[in-house]
């Protein structure tokens, strides 16, 4: 959806954000951070503990970095969007024509379809 993730485009600013294989390049990884207030508890200024099997696994974080370096080419994100569109829009004409009761939603590179008789929401 945009370099800083959903709530990057949406201008939403969270006391946590949780991220996922996405900062891996797709490989398995997760992250976390937030407000001061909040990270402070994290060990080893606070009491919670936190670890992982793959906390910064090698292939993982220079998968991410490669990810990070496409992201950030102007237009990307706008190219991936129309891309997305595109396919969903190309899915329910098939989908219309054959009459096979399906929906699809995007936002950004996301997208989902729904095999449903119910109209998308918003």
């Amino acid at each position: 959806m945009a370099l800083g993730g959903a709530q990057a485009h949406y201008g939403i600013t969270p006391d946590l954000t949780c991220l996922g294989k996405i900062v891996g390049g797709g490989m398995p990884v997760g992250a976390f951070g937030g407000k001061k207030e909040i990270m402070q508890n994290i060990s080893p200024l606070g009491p919670v503990y936190q670890a992982g099997t793959l906390s910064g696994n090698p292939l993982a974080m220079a998968a991410g970095v490669a990810l990070l370096t496409k992201l950030k080419v102007p237009g990307f994100h706008d190219a991936l969007t129309q891309r997305v569109n595109t396919l969903c829009s190309g899915l329910q004409e098939r989908a219309n024509a054959a009459r096979v009761p399906m929906i699809t939603q995007s936002a950004g590179g996301m997208f989902g379809l729904f095999f449903t008789l119910s109209k998308p929401c918003g």
